[in-house]
């Protein structure tokens, strides 16, 4: 077995261990989780659904709890070993978040279909239209029986396909174009004889009912209003994306030269606190503390008090070690990093030694150490000096009136909100 896989595992079953022997979870969670993003907040995942971590054992786990407050063996999952516990579960989503799926069904249904010919004959009256019956004619005397059967091909001859058959407006529609639509579409094969020339005029109306309805779709800006001030200002809403993303946020990833002189000139900013190569020992009763605390002061090792203090399965103390910057969340909030073994520390329901080996001084941390938030910074004074380009030669109004409308507008949502 692999041993780095073992120790975590043996850690796991420590951890579990002293939640079932009355350990607070989420105290836990946040001191002992290697999870940094979950750690801060007691090891609180977001809602999820089955198949939305891409973890099934996991998963399995979670969904198999049944009681608020339960939490599982440890469990093995592609990302490591967890302990799940359940903080809530929640009913089958609401209509808004069903919305597009139900959307998607009512559009298959036979009486919305009667909705998008009414909304058709409506829109038809916006545009030019105009077909081309003589196009049409060449493709009822092109189809055969071998179409119901899907052995039907379209003719190859180019200037047949490229033949207009459809206008609308400004755009044209091919005969290749519906040549592909019915073949998309193709119905069962008829009982009966079937005319082929009615045939082609039925799938030709659903055709152009179609291309109708999505050229609609395409120019609504031109006949609504206030959709055309929603597409002005998702269109300006993209072009500031874009600006943003060349001007500042992957500039700020690219420009290694400016990225360096704007450390150089904050050094001030990325410093690292008092750190100290500690050794963390959690306990779950004051006098196993004060026997942990005594065994450290002696220079006992991690294993050598584990052996001594633990009994079995019992876990009485829980060690975390490593470098850590004052104020982590391992470390007690009062403690102030110094060398040799602290007092006993009371946090909660636990009582806390702190053996420190090495104290680390404050000092600078280097640009690689400093990194992600010396480009986060570096984007924010990107970004305010782009803005003073573009302020740099303009005049800045505001339509006072405007803004006071909008603001009481503003209001009355909140109140009717409330």
């Amino acid at each position: 077995r692999d041993t780095a896989s073992a120790s975590v595992e043996e850690r796991a079953l420590e951890i579990y261990n002293k939640l079932e022997q009355g350990g607070n979870f989420e105290a836990i969670a946040r001191r002992f989780s290697d999870d940094k993003g979950t750690a801060i907040n007691g090891g609180k995942l977001p809602r999820f659904a089955m198949g939305g971590l891409n973890a099934p054992a996991f998963e399995k786990a979670a969904f198999a709890l049944t009681k608020k407050g339960e939490y599982s063996k440890p469990v093995k999952s592609r990302y490591g070993w967890h302990i799940i516990q359940l903080i809530d579960t929640h009913p089958i989503v609401s209509y808004d978040e069903m919305k597009t799926e139900l959307s998607a069904k009512v559009k298959k249904d036979r009486r919305n279909k009667l909705v998008d010919a009414s909304l058709s004959n409506k829109v038809a009256k916006l545009y030019n239209i105009q077909s081309n019956e003589e196009g049409l004619s060449m493709l009822a005397d092109s189809i055969d029986a071998s179409f119901f059967s899907g052995r039907w091909n379209r003719p190859k001859d180019e200037a047949f396909n490229a033949r207009t058959v459809l206008y609308i407006e400004s755009k044209t529609f091919t005969l290749g174009d519906f040549s592909d639509f019915i073949n998309r579409n193709r119905p069962r094969k008829p009982s009966d004889k079937i005319d082929m020339r009615s045939f082609v005029e039925n799938q030709f109306e659903k055709f152009r009912q179609e291309k109708l309805l999505e050229y609609y779709r395409d120019h609504l800006e031109d006949h609504n209003d206030a959709f055309a001030a929603i597409i002005t200002e998702y269109r300006n809403g993209l072009l500031l994306f874009d600006l943003m993303q060349e001007q500042v946020w992957e500039k700020a990833k690219r420009d290694s030269l400016g990225l360096e002189a704007f450390y150089g000139k904050n050094k001030e900013k990325y410093q690292w606190k008092t750190r100290g190569d500690v050794t963390v020992a959690t306990c779950s009763k004051a006098h196993y503390a004060e026997q942990v605390q005594e065994l450290l002061q002696v220079g006992k090792t991690i294993d050598e008090i584990k052996a001594e203090v633990n009994d079995g399965a019992i876990i009485n103390v829980l060690f975390t070690s490593g470098i850590v910057e004052e104020g982590h969340r391992a470390l007690p909030k009062t403690y102030t990093i110094a060398q040799g073994v602290s007092k006993i520390y009371q946090e909660g329901n636990d009582h806390v030694v702190i053996r420190t080996d090495t104290v680390i001084p404050s000092d600078q941390k280097t640009l690689d150490e400093a990194k992600g938030r010396v480009i986060n910074d570096y984007q924010q004074f990107l970004e305010k000096e782009w803005l003073a380009n573009l302020r740099d030669g303009h005049t800045i109004e505001v339509n006072k009136k405007t803004l006071k409308r909008l603001i009481k507008q503003q209001e009355k949502q909140r109140k009717s909100a409330k």
